[in-house]
């Protein structure tokens, strides 16, 4: 993701900073990715 990707997470997060965007971010994929790949049912 690029830079500006993260300020948008973190404003409508309101998350107060651009680390703890990146974190909410990174938790949001791969949760994602775990679903997708059949490591947990929806």
């Amino acid at each position: 993701m690029q830079h500006d990707e993260f300020r948008r997470v973190q404003n409508r997060a309101r998350l107060i900073s651009h680390g703890d965007a990146e974190l909410a971010t990174r938790a949001t994929l791969e949760t994602l990715a775990k679903r997708l790949a059949g490591g947990v049912n929806l």
